[in-house]
């Protein structure tokens, strides 16, 4: 295993930022008897950047460890966590069952994913970090998310930064009335916004590239079906949505229902891949921003922007 030292993660712990398209983990070693001390802890983890807004949202309640620890001269590990559920307490507290310690002369490696919801036996984590997922559900359209934490020495316990990783991509739509449209006096209201084609489930080895392998498309459905004004010159939220890093295959598709304010409905479909411009896989921890001008019988996408996503808005989708 890789050489660790100790996690002491603590409850109460300051929000801290993430960087880039991961989510920081810390916690603060509360004083006490050295029992207490030396005991293994886990702490708030910060949200601010990821689908879950902060680490007080109701959503992120739990996360399952796994932790091995070995002799710092070599030899046989020993299971310290085995998928432990480690979740908040009515204090804020994160907290699980009994009491693991530091020990001297040893290192530790952990390992955690969330949300601790994932379905039983479905996740797998060896001593030397590859973490697996069979057949993960797309419809649960939680924001996945795997972090380590190794070579931690038990001989001084230090507080920990936990960095979790988004395993899936951020899709968001937004979209307005076409200006030229605008400035006729026209605007249009969006009344239904379909994505066909999706994957159902996908599995996920950390050891492979790419890591997820999807499984046949079949014809899942994205839809909003509430009616969805577009005044003013800016963009206005459709959709944000969490999927599986995928190639941009044909099954991938949009429709899309509007209608203008002279009352004149209109449709407009077609293949995800001929409106993602240079954009050929959706790549995991990338946010991909499609922009929509919608005109009279006609749709203009611009060419996505693509970014290590921060908090994301919307949030309009039905999962069918």
């Amino acid at each position: 295993m890789n050489r660790i030292s100790s996690i002491l993660l603590r409850a109460a712990l300051p929000a801290a930022l993430l960087t880039a398209c991961t989510t920081t983990v810390t916690d603060d070693i509360e004083a006490g008897e050295e029992s207490v001390s030396r005991a293994i802890n886990f702490g708030t983890p910060a949200l601010s950047r990821s689908a879950i807004n902060n680490a007080n949202d109701a959503a992120f309640d739990a996360f399952k460890v796994w932790g091995w620890s070995a002799p710092a001269s070599g030899g046989t590990s020993a299971v310290e966590f085995d998928g432990e559920t480690v979740s908040r307490n009515p204090s804020g507290l994160w907290t699980y069952d009994g009491y693991r310690y530091w020990q001297e002369g040893r290192t530790y490696d952990f390992y955690a994913v969330y949300p601790a919801e994932i379905r039983e036996g479905a996740v797998n984590v060896t001593s030397d970090g590859v973490i697996t997922i069979s057949d993960y559900n797309a419809k649960q359209n939680y924001d996945l998310m795997t972090a380590k934490q190794e070579d931690m020495d038990g001989d001084t316990p230090t507080k920990v930064a936990f960095t979790f990783n988004h395993l899936l991509s951020n899709l968001v739509f937004v979209a307005r009335t076409a200006p030229a449209v605008q400035q006729s006096g026209v605007t249009m209201t969006i009344t239904s916004f379909r994505l066909n084609g999706f994957p159902v489930t996908a599995s996920y080895n950390s050891s492979n590239n790419p890591a997820w392998n999807v499984n046949t498309p079949e014809n899942v459905r994205y839809e909003s079906t509430d009616e969805l004004p577009l005044t003013g010159t800016e963009y206005t939220d459709v959709t944000s949505l969490l999927v599986f890093p995928q190639r941009l295959g044909p099954s991938l598709t949009y429709q899309i229902t509007y209608r203008s304010s002279q009352g004149v409905e209109y449709t407009q479909s077609g293949r995800l891949q001929n409106v993602s411009g240079d954009v050929a896989r959706w790549q995991e921890g990338l946010r991909y921003r499609y922009t929509m001008d919608l005109g009279a019988d006609y749709i203009l996408f611009g060419k996505p922007e693509v970014e290590e996503w921060e908090e994301i808005s919307g949030g309009r989708w039905n999962v069918e």
